[in-house]
């Protein structure tokens, strides 16, 4: 079966809150960041200084916050050196981590990133400094397309997951990271679903009328763009090569939730505030679901019942705990297709 490589553009489709595109400079700063970040960035770098607060770099704090996801417990601390006073302003910004800024300063917050803003580089600083120069010449060493172009093979087999629907929505609950439950799932999903040619992630026709659609394919982009640094975490029992992912299923669970949370504050998702929680919560069966696809779908206002911390998404919404287990589980499997 031909493997051939899918690259795309998906970053023009992007909209602000209000429907309107993102200028040109920021959207080919976003390509520029997410090329320089993976390629600058593995293994287990979690102290990173970005030395500058130009568009550009704040566009690489941006791609930062939304790739260094490790499963180690430590979180990964990114500094920006800048004498702007109003940096932070800056930052909150659509383009830039729109509500992730306020969300870190949260006491319930248990996300896996700081963020910090430093006038000048510390003395005893250890750990990947980047700079705008730096950046500048990683992307002048790349050609065109590997810059402005994404190979969105592994996005598009990750958002298949959901094609699944009753094989994981009709599993219990319970005992989430159990994974000899997901043996069904994981036999539909590499042996019939993957099975298929890998189509484009974008739908012309669906992404340029429908802000969502958009949205929710960047997702896979920005989730299957982790599966290396997962890879490079499970490191283990050579005869079962899928032993070590269903040991380290949890840790990996909770990792991709802080990941997505991160993820989705940045893409302009607000956490529910106090009374749509009530309301959500007297609600039941397809009221419930009817109200929670109203906030999340909303492009001028978009908020996520799921913005929440890990332990709480086991009482709010246990089901979605099952499609990011069963992820974890699948991520060798989508590799290994298209190696």
């Amino acid at each position: 079966m031909k493997k051939n490589i899918v690259r795309e553009s998906p970053f023009e489709y992007l909209r602000d809150r209000y429907g309107n595109k993102f200028s040109e400079e920021t959207v080919k700063n976003w390509y520029k960041a997410r090329a320089y970040v993976l390629g600058k960035l593995g293994g287990n770098q979690q102290n990173i200084v970005v030395d500058g607060d130009s568009p550009l770099l704040l566009s690489v704090v941006r791609h930062l916050a939304l790739y260094a996801h490790y499963i180690s417990k430590k979180p990964t601390v990114i500094t920006i050196v800048s004498q702007n006073g109003k940096i932070e302003d800056e930052l909150k910004k659509e383009e830039y981590l729109c509500y992730l800024v306020d969300y870190l300063k949260r006491a319930d917050c248990d996300l896996d990133i700081e963020l910090h803003i430093e006038k000048e580089i510390s003395a005893d600083f250890q750990g990947i400094t980047m700079t705008e120069a730096d950046v500048n010449d990683f992307i002048n060493n790349k050609n065109h397309e590997e810059v402005y172009t994404i190979d969105t093979r592994k996005a598009a087999l990750a958002q298949k997951i959901y094609e699944l629907g009753a094989v994981i929505d009709n599993l219990p609950a319970e005992d989430i990271h159990c994974t000899k439950r997901y043996a069904m799932a994981l036999e539909s999903f590499e042996y019939n679903l993957m099975q298929d040619e890998i189509k484009p992630l974008i739908d012309k026709a669906q992404w340029e009328n429908n802000p969502i659609k958009v949205k929710n394919g960047v997702s896979s982009i920005y989730s299957a763009d982790c599966f290396e640094l997962r890879v490079f975490a499970m490191k283990g029992d050579k005869k079962n090569k899928y032993h070590i992912w269903e040991e380290n299923n949890e840790a990996l669970s909770i990792s991709e939730h802080a990941r997505w949370v991160v993820e989705r504050l940045i893409m302009g998702y607000r956490p529910i505030n106090h009374n749509e929680r009530m309301q959500y919560e007297t609600l039941f069966g397809e009221k419930r679901q009817d109200y929670f696809k109203k906030l999340k779908n909303n492009p001028q206002d978009l908020a996520h019942i799921d913005i929440c911390s890990y332990h709480d998404l086991r009482r709010i919404d246990p089901d979605s705990l099952k499609y990011d287990s069963f992820l974890m589980l699948a991520i060798p499997r989508i590799l290994e297709r298209l190696k």
